[in-house]
């Protein structure tokens, strides 16, 4: 993964983004985003994502 964020990051112009850049994804962002803020290479604002239960119909 730090070999492709490697190559992509400057190809792109992306150097001094990191405080406005994003991994987004279903499963996949969640675990970039847990491997990235874990090694210490990276800050996360917010990862992952918890769906509430369906309210009850009212009778």
């Amino acid at each position: 993964m730090d070999s492709i964020i490697g190559d992509v990051v400057p190809r792109e112009d992306f150097e001094d983004t990191n405080d406005r850049a994003a991994f987004v994804g279903a499963s996949q962002g969640a675990i970039v985003a847990l491997d990235a803020v874990a090694s210490g290479r990276r800050q996360v604002g917010a990862a992952g994502f918890v769906r509430r239960a369906p309210a009850a119909a009212a009778s």
